[in-house]
């Protein structure tokens, strides 16, 4: 979940000069815009959630098994 909303504030962070340069847009059509991309984010997300804690169980020698 962390690394969900990391991934969503930047893309937001990089998006939102898009919106200032257009003027005066909806907010309900900048909201569709965010969740439109949240599929995005997830798919990114998803991978990196499973490779940090095997990263991390491999680190500390707890996935060796005997």
């Amino acid at each position: 979940m962390v690394i969900v909303l990391m991934l969503f504030i930047n893309f937001f962070l990089r998006a939102i000069d898009r919106f200032l340069g257009k003027g005066a847009l909806n907010i309900f059509t900048i909201l569709e815009y965010l969740l439109l991309n949240l599929a995005w984010i997830i798919a990114l997300a998803v991978p990196m959630a499973v490779l940090l804690p095997h990263l991390w169980l491999s680190v500390d020698y707890q996935n060796i098994m005997k």
